[in-house]
């Protein structure tokens, strides 16, 4: 599993905050005379279990005394090749890494939140680790949140009524959301300056969040990675109906006895997108205008080489395309995993609203990141899940040494996001020549193109691409 980049150990008990609910304490690290505080297997909702199971999120327990927030929580159930640590039905929890100094505001650091991936089935907030995320986010003045959300059939099991509503993880992030909204304050965090990221599953899901009724108040940014809401995987046309075949599959006889097919069903994981029932693209003309910063890394098709079997289904992919070893044919299966669905998701945003949309295109990549498993690749090169490490400081899918040109790209990816987090639209100096996307730019969206430790703005993706997947 991933690993933090550092070795370094907390130095002393964190200071002692309290929340809404009650006191926790963490641990304190420190980076060249920069302390940190992180707290994790913070409470945000109670455990969803029994009654609760397939019910939308309620508010935690308060406690007395001073709760221990020194370790992740268990990781929710799935079912996930790479990792085993511990899962449980009880893991909506989330973490809070923030700096020990005081803010130079009277309002806060900055606040960036962060969403996991895995396909709705798996991922925890464990494969990100904490020191890098002290270490090279919170040292630039920001708060970092990471949370996790109930997955699978667990997260997304619906039988269309109250008795279990859908989406409970898209539910459980905005309950999460309330949460920082409601504490974030007392760990000198910004409610008012709040940036929600999100990686693959973990993209769809914050853009589903900013332009949803429910949670698009609760932020003021977003950055959707490798993944959003108008990726052709993303959302499913008829959740309840694929819910239905899967209890008749399972033993329940009678599928229209709601109150039997959620008792039947304690977890199962499988991959199935979110139920909407309006089009993406009439949610963002009625959201309020978010800056964004959207993309995706340069051959995002290259990793259905190794998880063709799971992605087949998000993709419709035929196992002759997946065999081909030829880089157009990547490319194109890349397209259509990602690609065209942040090309959509920039010009439906461009069209609904005049928020400034920055797009990137992240190229870097160490071929030591993948180890092994990028031995059925025909080629190396930057894949989905790729920059997560040059945000995170770990090895998210394999441990590797971070060269003197990571450490560097490292510097670089964190200065970026997190003066997103802090300036927005102003971006702050490092990015001050990048140009946010136009709708009446006559030759496509400009990107930002970021390999081998520098950026630069790159010719604009053309909107003839947008059509080859349409019919």
């Amino acid at each position: 599993m991933g690993q933090s980049s550092s070795a370094h150990r907390a130095i002393s008990d964190s200071r002692v905050v309290k929340t809404k609910y009650g006191k926790v304490l963490g641990r304190r690290f420190e980076f060249e005379g920069k302390q940190v505080d992180a707290f994790q297997g913070v409470p945000y909702a109670s455990p969803p279990l029994g009654e609760l199971r397939f019910k939308r999120p309620e508010p935690p327990a308060s406690w007395d005394g001073v709760k221990e927030t020194k370790a992740f929580a268990a990781r929710g159930i799935q079912k996930d090749a790479f990792f085993f640590e511990k899962t449980s039905e009880d893991n909506l929890y989330l973490n809070v890494f923030t700096p020990a100094w005081s803010p130079c505001t009277t309002s806060g650091f900055a606040v960036l939140v962060f969403i996991h991936g895995g396909g709705f089935v798996s991922d925890s907030t464990v494969k990100y680790g904490d020191v890098g995320i002290c270490e090279h986010l919170c040292t630039k003045d920001v708060v970092v949140v990471t949370a996790q959300y109930r997955l699978g059939y667990l997260g997304f099991f619906t039988t269309g009524d109250e008795c279990c509503p859908g989406n409970l993880a898209l539910w459980d992030q905005t309950f999460a959301l309330k949460w920082i909204k409601e504490n974030i304050a007392y760990f000198n965090g910004d409610p008012d300056n709040v940036t929600v990221m999100g990686q693959s599953a973990g993209g769809a899901s914050v853009d589903l969040l900013s332009i949803s009724p429910y949670s698009r108040d609760l932020f003021h940014r977003v950055i959707p990675m490798g993944g959003n809401a108008s990726c052709s995987w993303a959302l499913h046309n008829d959740m309840v109906e694929e819910c239905r075949k899967f209890a008749e599959k399972n033993g329940v006889k009678d599928t229209r006895d709601s109150k039997k097919v959620a008792a039947r069903h304690r977890f199962v994981a499988y991959c199935f997108g979110l139920d909407v029932f309006i089009s993406v693209s009439e949610m963002r003309k009625e959201a309020p205008a978010k800056p964004m910063m959207i993309g995706c890394c340069s051959s995002e098709g290259l990793i259905l080489c190794k998880f063709g079997d799971t992605v087949r289904y998000m993709v419709s992919a035929s196992s002759i395309l997946l065999d081909l070893v030829s880089r157009p044919s990547f490319q194109l299966l890349g397209d259509k995993f990602t690609n065209i669905g942040v090309q959509t998701a920039v010009l439906e945003t461009l069209e609904a609203n005049n928020a400034p949309v920055y797009f990137y295109s992240f190229d870097y990549f160490n071929p030591k990141s993948w180890g092994p498993l990028s031995l059925r690749w025909p080629f190396k090169d930057a894949t989905h899940c790729t920059e997560l490490a040059y945000i995170f400081a770990v090895g998210i899918i394999w441990n590797f040494e971070f060269n003197d040109t990571d450490k560097r790209m490292l510097e670089l990816t964190t200065r970026m996001w997190t003066n997103f987090a802090k300036y927005g639209e102003k971006i702050g100096d490092l990015l001050s020549k990048w140009p946010n996307s136009s709708p009446e730019t006559p030759d496509g969206v400009p990107f930002h193109f970021i390999k081998r430790v520098s950026a630069h703005i790159s010719t604009p993706l053309k909107n003839f691409q947008l059509n080859i997947f349409s019919c």
